[in-house]
């Protein structure tokens, strides 16, 4: 059987079992509706038991506005969470996160990173070793480590909160800030 065939054969299995549990698995990303999630990946194993789906090899998660890649993930339908590890990156067109794992609960609709966390929104970056995504607040809490820059300007303290509607940027404890001088000259 060809590669080709056997990729067929494991959706065909992967929609059936989903059906069969009462998730619903779009086709196109084009058909993908709140609540839904796309899910692709090289290889699939239903738990119809715990109601899970582990997918590993390449795995691209679309839901809302927001896609996920990692190379390993653990659907828990009950819970609404998915659990993305190895070369995870999360992104929406405006903001991207990458980390080592990263936790993505429907229910709350959060996205919490660890290990070697990354930011990118518009001219503001962080890094940090953990960052909790508040997608309804719009806002990044990063700890751990953390540093925010935004435009040549850099701020380091014990959690710092960026307020992405806002492009705003708010440190608390022992924070140190270091702002180019050149925006002084001519006060």
């Amino acid at each position: 059987m060809g590669q080709m065939s056997k990729r067929r054969l494991q959706w065909v299995a992967v929609i059936v079992g989903m059906t069969c549990f009462g998730v619903i698995l779009h086709a196109a990303p084009s058909t993908t509706q709140m609540g839904n999630i796309l899910l692709s990946a090289d290889q699939f194993e239903l738990d119809g038991q715990n109601q899970q789906i582990l997918a590993s090899g390449n795995v691209v998660i679309k839901q809302r506005s927001i896609t996920i890649k990692g190379q390993n993930a653990r659907y828990d339908r009950q819970k609404g969470m998915i659990w993305v590890t190895d070369q995870v990156q999360a992104s929406n067109g405006e903001y991207t996160l990458t980390a080592d794992q990263l936790v993505a609960n429907d229910i709350a609709n959060t996205i919490d990173a660890a290990g070697n966390v990354r930011f990118k929104y518009d001219t503001m970056y962080g890094s940090s070793r953990s960052a909790s995504f508040d997608l309804t607040k719009q806002t990044i809490v990063l700890s751990g480590d953390p540093m925010a820059h935004r435009d040549s300007d850099t701020i380091s303290a014990k959690t710092i909160t960026i307020f992405l509607a806002q492009k705003r940027i708010i440190s608390s404890g022992d924070t140190h800030i270091r702002v180019m001088a050149d925006r002084f000259k001519g006060m």
